[in-house]
C-alpha cells in the first residue's frame, strides 16, 4: 500500500490543485492507496476545500489537523496516521503527472530501494524575471537530475521534499524527522529530509533517483525575486549548522563555525566586491548568496552555542543544589 502525505499551511488553493492531479491520475486496479492531508494549523479555508473532495469520495482520503507548528511535526504526524508501507511525501503546491503512482511502485519493484526520489520540474506558467538564472531554480523547488535513473549516488543532493518516497521501515530503523529543522512560520530552514537521507547513507540503504516518477512544482511568482533566494540562502545556512554541528571532524571553529568557512567567505567576499565595482551584477549576486549560507550559519551557531550554554549552567546549578543538600543533611 502507498501512503500520499501532504502537509499542508495556509495554501488551499495551491492544495485543491494538487489533489485535483491525483484525481485525474491513472490508478491502476490493483493498487492499494490512500491521502493523508495532514492540515498544519491553517487559518484559511483548507478544511472546508478538503471537506468538499472528501464529500465527492473520489479519492481515498484522509483529513488530519495538527496544531503545532512546523513541517517536520506535520510529517511525522502524517506517518503515524497512514496506513502503507511505502510513504509519499508530496508538497502542497505540486501536480502529479498521470503516471506518477504507477512509476512509484515500479521503482521500488525494481530497486527495493529504501528511498526514492522523483523528479520535480517547475511548472511551465512559472513566469521567470529577466534577470534569473537557470541556476536558481532548485532554491525555488526544481530538481532535475536528468532522465535517467540513479542508484546509490552520495556525492549530490539524491532529492527535494516536493517527491520523495521511502518505506515505512526506514523511520524504524533511523529514526524521524527531527523538529529542529523544517519550516515554520517563521523559519524558512529546509532540509529536513534531506537529514533524513543522510542517516540513511551512513547506514549503506539503497537510494533511488527515478526519474518517471515526475512532479510539476507550481511556484507562486514571488518566490521569483532576489528577496527570496537571500532568505534561502540565508536558511540554508542554518541548516548546514545544525546538521554538521556534532560532526567530530569538524571539531577545529572559531565562534562555533569551522576554520575553513572562514577562508571561503573571505574568497565570496572579496569576489563580489571586485564584481560590484565592475558592474558585473549577475555574477555578483552568485557571490553574495554564498556569503549569506555563511552568515546564516555563524547566526545559529550563535544560538546553538548559547542553547548548550544555558544547558551547561542548568546543570552545574542542579549538581550544586544537590551538593548543598547533602551538606545539610549531613550537619543535621
Amino acid at each position: 500500500m502507498i501512503s500520499v502525505i501532504i502537509c499542508t499551511y495556509n495554501r488551499c488553493e495551491s492544495l485543491r490543485g494538487a489533489l485535483h492531479s491525483l484525481e485525474t491520475m491513472v490508478v491502476p486496479a490493483d493498487s492499494a492507496w490512500e491521502v493523508v492531508v495532514i492540515d498544519n494549523n491553517s487559518t484559511d479555508k483548507t478544511s472546508e476545500m478538503v471537506g468538499g473532495f472528501l464529500t465527492r469520495g473520489t479519492l481515498p482520503l484522509k483529513y488530519i489537523f495538527e496544531p503545532i507548528s512546523g513541517v517536520s511535526t506535520a510529517r511525522n504526524r502524517g506517518i503515524r496516521e497512514s496506513k502503507g508501507e511505502l510513504l509519499a511525501f508530496l508538497d502542497d503546491d505540486v501536480m502529479v503527472s498521470r503516471q506518477w503512482l504507477i512509476e512509484v511502485r515500479n521503482a521500488f519493484q525494481q530497486y527495493d530501494a529504501a528511498c526514492v526520489s522523483g523528479r520535480v520540474l517547475l511548472h511551465e506558467a512559472c513566469p521567470r524575471p529577466a534577470w534569473w538564472h537557470k541556476s536558481y531554480d532548485l532554491a525555488v523547488g526544481e530538481f532535475d537530475r536528468g532522465t535517467q535513473v540513479i542508484v546509490d549516488e552520495s556525492v549530490v543532493l539524491f532529492g527535494i521534499a516536493a517527491n520523495i518516497i521511502f518505506k515505512r521501515t526506514v523511520f524504524d530503523r533511523v529514526g524521524w524527522f527531527r523538529t529542529d529543522l523544517g519550516r515554520k512560520k517563521r523559519q524558512q530552514a529546509t532540509g529536513e529530509e534531506t537529514e533524513v537521507v543522510e542517516r540513511l547513507r551512513q547506514q549503506k540503504q539503497r537510494l533511488v533517483y527515478y526519474p518517471d516518477a515526475l512532479v510539476y512544482h507550481c511556484i507562486p511568482p514571488q518566490r521569483f525575486s532576489k528577496r527570496y533566494l537571500r532568505r534561502h540562502f540565508y536558511h540554508l545556512g542554518q541548516h548546514y549548522c545544525l546538521t554538521e554541528w556534532d560532526n567530530p571532524k569538524l571539531n577545529h571553529r572559531i565562534l562555533g563555525v569551522p576554520l575553513w568557512q572562514y577562508r571561503v567567505v573571505l574568497t565570496h567576499l572579496w569576489r563580489a566586491l571586485l564584481f560590484l565595482l565592475t558592474g558585473r551584477l549577475t555574477e555578483f549576486f552568485f557571490e553574495h548568496f554564498e556569503v549569506l549560507i555563511f552568515v546564516g550559519y555563524f547566526r545559529a551557531a550563535q544560538r546553538v552555542r548559547r542553547a548548550k550554554r544555558s544547558g551547561l549552567v542548568w546543570r552545574l546549578t542542579c549538581q550544586l543544589r544537590q551538593l548543598v543538600g547533602l551538606a545539610v543533611n549531613r550537619n543535621a
